[in-house]
Formats: structure tokens, sequence, C-alpha cells
């Protein structure tokens, strides 16, 4: 039983860890997502931006008067005001929460997505980014990524390209879209 609990504390503070690393990171990031984003707005185009934590959609959210959130807390009515005023051409900025917005929901107002933080589940972006590809999508769907090199950024992205080669051997499915991503981003690294 002790070595057990030994294993599990070293997990949890390795998490600990990770997770740390995880914020430390999505701060260093609200910068050049800004200058991404407003570059990218005057296109005239509606972008939907996935993040996990809270804080940098928050700042980003404070950043570009006139977009939307949805994340966990908002209340139900106020989330579908948000998704309508999307889709209506309202607002061309809709800032997610992966967990909040990544499944059951239509956001086809957009045809390009911007990830600013990875998940360890290649499903999670699979699913944010299906938000886009739903019936009435007019046009390709574009997923970008804000990576850093040389950060956790890295290793998550290889994790990733593992689990989604995985999972495509198991399910004997063809390539994908993410996976010829990740591969590509691998070479650049």
């Amino acid at each position: 039983k002790g070595n057990d609990a030994a294993s599990r504390a070293s997990n949890a503070e390795a998490i600990a860890k990770l997770t740390t690393l995880q914020g430390i990171l999505a701060k260093g990031k609200y910068a050049p997502a800004h200058e991404w984003i407003e570059d990218f707005l005057e296109t005239g185009q509606g972008l939907v931006v996935f993040g996990q934590r809270r804080g940098l959609l928050d700042d980003l959210h404070d950043a570009f008067k006139g977009s939307r959130m949805l994340t966990g807390d908002i209340k139900t009515l106020d989330r579908q005001r948000n998704i309508e005023a999307f889709q209506a051409g309202k607002c061309k900025l809709l800032l997610c929460q992966m967990q909040a917005a990544g499944v059951g929901i239509t956001l086809t107002a957009a045809s390009n997505c911007l990830f600013l933080e990875l998940p360890w589940n290649p499903a999670t972006v699979d699913q944010a980014e299906a938000r886009l590809h739903r019936i009435g999508q007019a046009n390709s769907v574009t997923a970008w990524f804000l990576v850093f090199r040389g950060t956790l950024d890295e290793v998550i992205m290889r994790a990733l390209k593992v689990k989604q080669k995985t999972i495509g051997t198991v399910l004997g499915e063809r390539d994908d879209g993410f996976a010829s991503l990740l591969r590509e981003i691998e070479k650049t690294t």
C-alpha cells in the first residue's frame, strides 16, 4: 500500500507541474494571439477561438469589444444568445472554452477556428473543430494552432500524434486532416 500511495502522490505531483506549465504557457500566448486575431478579423470573416484557460479567454474578450464568449459558467439563455449573435453575424469573434463549447452546438457562421491551447486528447480537438463542420457549412474549414516551439506545446503535439495514430489504427480509419497537420508540425520542429 505504501508503494501505491507513493506512486499516486508522484503522479499527482507531475500532473500539478504540467498544469502549472500549461498555465504559464497560456499567459505567454496573449500577445501573439491578440495580434493574430486582430490581423485575421481584418478579413471580415468570422472566427471561433478555442482555449482551455478562462483567464486567457477573458483577457481576449476584454481586448476585442463586441466579441462573445462560451464558457462553462455562462447561463443557458446567455449561451444561446451568444451563439445566435455569432451565427447571425452580429459579432465576428466567438471565444470558447473547449469543454463548454466543444460539443452539441453549431458554429457554421465561421469557417476558421484558432486553438490557443492544446488538450491531451485528440478527440477534444476533433469535436471542437466539428462545431464548424456542420450541416449548413458552405466552406472548407481551416483550423489554426498557436504552438510555441521548444515548449510543452511540442510535447503535447507529439502525444496527440501518437494517440491519433493509435486511434486510427484501432478503428481502421483513413488519415484525416488533424493527423496530417500533426505530421507537418512534427517535420518543422
